[in-house]
């Protein structure tokens, strides 16, 4: 909580010395003053997460500083699913590290959810016959037909090898959720397992969907 009734422009300048600290950029600041739309349009954007015109009660307060340190948990998070510690470093989706992060950072509001799995099969026969670089190339693109076929929200992740699997938040409905599931197998066997180059490797694609809601 931080003050903008103090005499001069003591509060403003804690606010500018947090913005140049990198240190403390994860701690959410709320200013308090006056109503006054125009200190609280400079507190905004000096930097404050909030800001709380007085007078104010206590329990106004609190919910403001629980919603403060929400936000900034959540920002957090998606910082933390950026770090190259929680992507595959050959398609740039989360790792088994990230999803299990991702899955644990679920909300209610995310329910709804609908996880599918996938298994590029006979990978081990394709690496043979055309080599490693070309199994890479099919499993960057099987990544990019993921990444297409999901919102920003969702959870997508390369779970090892040839294993991937997503979490779609917010699924209406099984019906709904089994034909996204379809639609993303019949877009891999018409253009992603597709070499422009060569045959495509012998390899088929196995999926399995499964609709419902996490305990929060």
């Amino acid at each position: 909580m931080l003050s903008l009734s103090l005499p001069g422009s003591g509060g403003f300048a804690v606010l500018e010395a947090f913005k140049r600290e990198r240190a403390v950029w994860d701690i959410p600041v709320i200013a308090t003053g006056p109503s006054d739309a125009q200190l609280e349009e400079r507190a905004l954007e000096s930097g404050a997460a909030d800001y709380a015109a007085k007078p104010h009660t206590g329990t106004s307060l609190a919910k403001r500083v629980a919603h403060a340190v929400g936000l900034t948990a959540s920002w957090e998070r998606e910082r933390l699913l950026r770090d190259e510690a929680y992507r595959d470093f050959l398609t740039g989706l989360l790792n088994r590290r990230g999803f299990y992060y991702a899955v644990d950072s679920l909300r209610k509001e995310d329910m709804p959810l609908a996880l599918f799995l996938f298994d590029l099969d006979n990978m081990k026969q394709a690496n043979d016959a055309y080599g490693h670089a070309e199994g890479d190339r099919l499993i960057r693109r099987f990544g990019e037909l993921l990444r297409s076929h999901t919102r920003e929200t969702d959870i997508v992740a390369r779970f090892g090898g040839d294993e991937f699997a997503v979490v779609m938040k917010r699924m209406g409905s099984e019906e709904t959720a089994l034909k996204k599931g379809k639609a993303i197998c019949r877009a891999a066997r018409e253009s992603c397992l597709e070499g422009p180059c060569r045959p495509p490797p012998p390899q088929a694609l196995s999926s399995g969907t499964r609709k419902g809601r996490c305990r929060m």
